[in-house]
């Protein structure tokens, strides 16, 4: 099968311009066409749907940047490379911020032009390859697991879909339960990897001493219990993806040779002094600010900024309320499935409750909380009396929930209005006893800075006189 040639269309007034560059990029291998003017040049284009577009900046009638506007809006897959004898580097600028590829001076340097169209239409090539991924994707079921519609999480989504397509190093952000493991995996399907092995190392799971040798592998004889060679992660991983979970925890003595694999694609098994090439696409996944890790010097800001090549940071579960009710649906008809119990829905009242509580374990916990649902529950509709009791006390506090809140044990009459200063109250106290009255862990649950907390907590009469913590809820 005979390799399309990329198809590039010269706008420019100048006959012998025109000529020039047509000649030497015909001598390149493209198939070129050429127009007068600018109105000429987009009926051409229009017409023959090119790949690139080689525009003069200044011609009578419309102009080089008037064809680069119309382009923008009639043909924004196009790439256009504007070409001028204005050397001006505010001209430049205002060509590339109104969307040129790029800016190529008079006389042209054909080498140097022949560079650039090479980078124009990779990029092209590369938007076309992300589109068709999408495409892919909607109906492979790559992404599936990610479900929701709001727009923080679609950015979100939408960056992964992107960056699948390449073999670029991805660092994944967000609070424990908001879907890290499932994104990195979903790009690793999505990837042109996806036929290789992807595997997860969690970085907290084991001590220092032996994640070194889980991630590096082995020689005999390495330590006393190293009876043989054992390869490590980094080398099960070769041609796939490996995802380093919870990196902002590891120590940072190891933190140095991570960073190794990074620069030079090599690791060194324990006991051995002659470097494995790897070939492992990595991901690393973090619930903490690695900003300001690096800035209380718990992480080496260099391999910080080497995994932060592309970021997808995805939403706590409280900042995409509007997905609640899609995600609680999935989870209700995938447990239904699973449990053999027949689960339609939800009722009005247990939607509102669902919405209203602030899901601190996340996606996870509300994942948690429909399958609980879903086994306990007597009928078909899950209603409110089927959820966890933090969410029906949750579901008190809504108005327009009064009438059916009640349960046989706990009339309605009998519970207590709180105040949203009490509620938020009783909500740090809950989340600082889960965490051992550990006020960082708290502060990043509750997605605030510790120095937010500790103000918080002291209005809220969370602290006494002497600093200690008071986490009764009376």
């Amino acid at each position: 099968m005979t390799k399309r040639r990329a198809s590039i269309v010269i706008i420019d007034d100048d006959a012998l311009v025109r000529r020039t560059l047509a000649t030497g990029l015909r001598a390149l291998g493209y198939g070129v066409s050429e127009a007068t003017g600018g109105r000429e040049g987009l009926s051409l284009v229009g017409s023959i749907e090119p790949d690139l577009v080689l525009c003069d900046l200044s011609m009578p009638g419309m102009d080089g940047l008037a064809v680069l506007d119309e382009m923008g809006r009639q043909h924004p897959q196009v790439p256009v490379v504007l070409v001028t004898a204005d050397d001006r580097i505010d001209t430049a600028v205002e060509a590339i911020r109104r969307g040129a590829f790029h800016y190529v001076p008079k006389p042209v340097d054909m080498r140097s032009l022949a560079v650039t169209v090479q980078r124009a239409l990779d990029a092209r090539a590369l938007a076309r390859r992300v589109r068709t991924l999408e495409r892919e994707l909607a109906a492979s079921g790559s992404f599936e697991a990610l479900i929701g519609t709001s727009p923080v999480f679609r950015q979100a989504c939408q960056t992964a879909v992107k960056v699948a397509a390449t073999s670029v190093t991805v660092l994944i952000t967000g609070e424990s339960g908001t879907g890290k493991e499932l994104v990195a995996a979903a790009i690793h399907r999505a990837s042109p990897r996806r036929s290789g092995p992807y595997v997860t190392v969690n970085c907290t799971a084991l001590p220092a001493g032996l994640l070194e040798s889980e991630l590096f592998g082995h020689e005999k004889g390495a330590f006393t219990d190293a009876s043989e060679a054992r390869p490590g992660q980094f080398e099960r991983a070769h041609g796939g993806t490996i995802l380093l979970d919870e990196i902002g925890d590891m120590s940072v003595e190891l933190q140095p040779k991570i960073l190794r694999v990074l620069e030079s694609r090599e690791v060194e098994r324990l006991g051995s002094a002659r470097p494995t090439p790897v070939d492992a696409r990595i991901i690393a996944a973090t619930n903490q600010d690695l900003r300001q890790a690096v800035a209380e010097g718990r992480f080496r800001a260099d391999l910080y900024y080497r995994l932060n090549v592309v970021t997808v940071e995805l939403p706590a579960l409280r900042d995409r309320r509007e997905d609640i009710p899609l995600l609680a649906t999935h989870f209700l008809q995938r447990a239904a499935t699973r449990y053999q119990v027949e689960r339609t829905g939800f009722s009005p009242e247990a939607i509102a409750a669902l919405e209203a509580y602030p899901w601190p374990g996340n996606v996870r916990e509300l994942q948690n909380a429909v399958e609980r649902a879903a086994i306990l529950g007597s009928q078909p509709v899950i209603g409110l009396d089927d959820l966890p009791d933090e969410l029906r006390s949750g579901a008190s506090l809504r108005p327009e929930l009064t009438p059916t809140v009640a349960t046989p044990h706990f009339p309605v009459s009998e519970e207590p209005v709180l105040t949203l200063a009490e509620v938020e109250r009783r909500h740090i106290a809950r989340v600082l006893e889960l965490n051992g009255g550990n006020q960082s862990k708290t502060a990043r649950d509750l997605g605030l800075k510790r120095g937010t907390l500790l103000s918080r907590m002291q209005k809220l009469g969370l602290t006494g006189a002497s600093g200690s913590v008071d986490l009764s809820t009376q």
